[in-house]
């Protein structure tokens, strides 16, 4: 009797789960988490990206989508789930960058992916991203090279601005008007040139460009140095002796660190000094303080920029604790991809990477840059079925100069009159000056005029 009643029942499970098949299909499986692989230089000497560049700003997302929204909504579950960031150590070695990338999405595990430190990196990640179909946010690090054929990268979104798109245009014309300063009406820039896919881009396209400016900018000599050396004392006394007015130091910290230091210790004045990613971080303000006033990097957004942005840096700020790890160049931009990449996920209502591309390549979104977007390099919108750039349209700026703020002056730079600004978040209660990586470039966009030439290490009180 007991097996009879055991068959029925199961009978009537039986049947009842072919009903409910019949009706909507089987229920899918709802997954804890929304896995995102990062591989990352967690160690080595491109360790300072993920301290203060993309690494403060991808930990910050993921607080505010977890701890703050609850997670990200997908309709395909009916619920938020929260992010989960896997982080592997690739040393700063672009072997192991590429051998953890390829191991960890031939699992397929991981439909998106932020991107690994610095230009060569995140350019290979491109390639393996799109073999393997996941959605790859771009973090440090440029594209000059693969811009052009981002048809082959469908899967590559990037996101910071770079020579091309459009520091270089955007550097060209700040020294064609610093020409006007020069009694034989032209700027003689110096070049130190990393030697890798950063510098060769750098410098190539600063090359093309001033091109464009022929009896303004004149180019005294580019020369390289290899990744991360701080021995660049011949390199500043030659470009002293050739009468350089303006040292552009295309190369990763530590090389522009030294190029300050060593100029400083020999009283070695420049008229402008601008530096890849080094200027464009606020420990470069911790670094030198006063000392920093007038040099510049490439970016750039600051608080200023919009309300937005200042909410921005604000909630950055309390996050880590401090205005150090600020990004002044990549910080915005960093967010704002991970951020489209949420609000793809929600407009998709998948986890499925090849539709949440889709959205990515073909909406326009809101975020703390306003109406945000991606093109082609030819800029063309919607992508198809292509890689993309963070449309022009939507950077805050390209170049930025560090320029000293004051109370008295209404928290504008000296010598700027004009609406009075907010003090800058997170500084001392009783700092009455402070020192900000204002936008000088492009014009439209500038939160301050640029300064030509900038205060001598004497006028700054920087001499040994």
């Amino acid at each position: 009797m007991k097996s009879r009643i055991l068959f029925i029942s199961l009978a009537v499970v039986l049947a009842l789960s072919v009903g409910l098949i019949g009706c909507g299909g089987p229920v899918p499986e709802i997954p804890d988490q929304i896995n995102i692989l990062a591989v990352r230089s967690v160690s080595g000497p491109l360790s300072v990206y993920e301290e203060s560049a993309m690494g403060p700003c991808y930990k910050y997302w993921n607080h505010v989508v977890n701890d703050v929204d609850g997670g990200i909504y997908v309709e395909e579950y009916d619920r938020k789930l929260p992010v989960h960031i896997e982080v592997k150590d690739d040393s700063s070695d672009m072997e192991t960058m590429t051998t953890l990338l390829e191991a960890n999405l031939a699992t397929g595990d991981y439909p998106f992916v932020i991107g690994p430190c610095c230009t060569p990196f995140l350019q290979a990640a491109g390639s393996i991203c799109s073999l393997h179909g996941s959605v790859l946010v771009g973090g440090e690090g440029g594209s000059t090279t693969i811009a052009p054929k981002l048809d082959q990268y469908p899967y590559m979104f990037a996101n910071l601005g770079f020579s091309n798109w459009y520091q270089m245009p955007a550097l060209c014309e700040i020294l064609d008007s610093w020409a006007v300063e020069e009694s034989d009406g032209k700027v003689d820039v110096y070049v130190i040139s990393l030697d890798d896919l950063f510098g060769v881009e750098y410098s190539g396209q600063y090359e093309e460009w001033a091109a464009e400016y022929p009896t303004t900018i004149n180019t005294l000599k580019i020369v390289s140095v290899v990744p991360f050396t701080e021995d660049v004392g011949a390199q500043v006394e030659e470009a002293h002796s050739m009468g350089a007015d303006v040292v552009l130091v295309n190369t990763y910290p530590p090389t522009m660190n030294a190029v300050m230091g060593y100029a400083m210790a020999h009283n070695i004045d420049f008229k402008g000094i601008v530096t890849g990613p080094g200027a464009c971080y606020e420990w470069w303000n911790d670094a030198f303080g006063r000392c920093a006033e007038g040099t510049c990097g490439y970016g750039a957004w600051n608080e200023y920029s919009s309300t937005a942005l200042r909410e921005f840096a604000e909630g950055m700020i309390d996050y880590l604790g401090s205005r150090s790890a600020m990004d002044w160049w990549g910080g915005a931009y960093y967010y704002v991809g991970l951020d489209v990449l949420a609000k793809a996920i929600e407009e998709a209502g998948t986890l499925d990477a090849l539709e949440v591309r889709d959205v990515m390549a073909s909406e326009k979104l809101d975020t703390i840059l306003g109406e945000t977007y991606y093109t082609t390099y030819d800029g063309t919108w919607p992508l198809g079925f292509s890689g993309g750039l963070l449309a022009l349209a939507c950077h805050p700026g390209e170049i930025g100069q560090w320029q000293h703020v004051t109370e008295a002056n209404g928290w504008l730079p000296d010598g700027v009159t004009g609406t009075a600004r907010a003090k800058p978040y997170g500084i001392p209660d009783d700092a009455t000056d402070w020192m900000i990586f204002e936008v000088i470039g492009p014009e439209a966009k500038a939160t301050a005029p640029s300064i030509y030439p900038k205060p001598t290490w004497a006028e700054l009180g920087c001499l040994p």
